[in-house]
């Protein structure tokens, strides 16, 4: 499970071989603002598309809702429900909270089945896609998707073929920038790989491949991981930032983050 549109750290477009210089941004808009309140806000462009119908109270009070004039930072998109926590970023997982303890929808953990969402919410990038001119006319720039604040995408109990239909609709959409942002960074290859029986298939250039970083340790473990992937961008969210992290003595080649 992951938090919400990222906090992506970038470095400079010279790209230094070390992180030198680091910048933290956040979308734009309503979007931007949920940074600075409860988790709980984030979900409130992700319920209008599940069409999850909660108490007018509760979405007053807990729900930020983009306005038709706001900018959205990313479209969100859950292909699957569920998942089962594998470190300390998930001790407080909205995502289990609501659709677990609160809602019923799926069971987190291991050995629990994931559910996969409606066709219609698999169709609405489709839309987004045919959209693409209008929305670059408006804004200046392509269309992202965030991709699965209710689910990990690189998951070890999704079925195989979920993974694949995902992956087919990342390539039918090529006018989407797909974010794909994963606790489990180690599987990202093994598993793509895994869904079209090829070791040796290239991502589509539309990913953007990111790993959530909480400490330390963390950084050290994933982010060569990370780097590892051939993505065609790569990214961090360092959310719940759980210690300290310093990356200016990790060295990375020319041109492999984003």
């Amino acid at each position: 499970m992951n938090s919400g549109p990222p906090t992506t750290t970038n470095v400079g477009s010279a790209r230094p071989k070390k992180f030198s210089t680091l910048t933290t941004t956040t979308p734009q808009g309503s979007c931007a603002a949920c940074f600075a309140h409860p988790v709980t806000q984030r979900l409130g462009c992700l319920l209008r598309v599940l069409r999850v119908s909660l108490p007018p109270f509760l979405i007053r009070r807990h729900l930020l809702l983009p306005t038709p004039n706001t900018e959205p930072c990313a479209h969100p998109s859950t292909p699957w429900i569920g998942c089962t926590k594998v470190g300390p970023g998930c001790d407080h997982c909205y995502a289990e909270n609501l659709m677990d303890t609160r809602m019923g929808v799926a069971v987190w953990g291991p050995g629990n089945p994931r559910v996969r969402t409606k066709e219609a919410n698999w169709k609405m990038p489709l839309r987004w896609n045919a959209q693409a001119d209008a929305f670059m006319a408006q804004h200046g720039r392509r269309q992202r998707v965030f991709c699965a604040s209710l689910a990990d995408v690189f998951d070890n109990e999704v079925p195989v073929q979920w993974r694949r239909d995902l992956f087919d609709l990342i390539a039918a959409t090529p006018n989407l920038d797909w974010l794909l942002l994963t606790k489990r960074i180690g599987n990202a290859q093994r598993l793509y790989a895994e869904a079209y029986l090829d070791s040796a298939r290239p991502w589509p250039e539309n990913v953007w491949l990111g790993a959530t970083i909480v400490d330390q340790a963390e950084a050290d473990r994933d982010i060569p991981k990370l780097l590892n992937v051939p993505a065609a961008k790569r990214f961090l969210s360092m959310e719940p930032l759980l210690g300290a992290v310093n990356l200016q003595s990790m060295e990375i080649g020319e041109g492999e983050f984003d």
